[in-house]
């Protein structure tokens, strides 16, 4: 599921993967440090002719010691989509130390697919 296979999420009943859009996405600030906020602000759209049960993640990667960056899949929301519906979501995400993680400098990278 987190690797958005989407068979794996139709057996938890999203539908529609295909016709959803997003065409609008802002991230700021462009960078951050530890104790900043990461702001996600963006546009979803269902192209299709149908209803939808939409699961929305988003992925955050973080610098390993090493350099070498592993993504980390955060759960967003799950959201019904009418046809042709779009909606606004944005998702305030804390950049603060925590027991599992340290953090390290990195180069901005961003993708918008998965």
């Amino acid at each position: 599921m987190k690797k958005g296979d989407q068979q794996a999420l139709a057996l938890l009943g999203a539908t529609g993967g295909e016709h959803v859009l997003v065409p609008r996405l802002r991230i700021s600030p462009d960078a951050v440090t530890v104790g900043d906020t990461l702001v996600i602000d963006f546009d979803i759209e269902n192209t299709d002719d149908r209803r939808h049960s939409i699961a929305v993640d988003y992925v955050v990667h973080h610098v390993r010691k090493n350099g070498r960056s592993i993504p980390k899949v955060f759960k967003l929301t799950t959201l019904e989509l009418g046809p042709g519906e779009k909606r606004r979501l944005e998702k305030s995400h804390p950049i603060r130390e925590v027991q599992t993680r340290t953090y390290y400098p990195g180069a901005s990278t961003r993708s918008t697919s998965r």
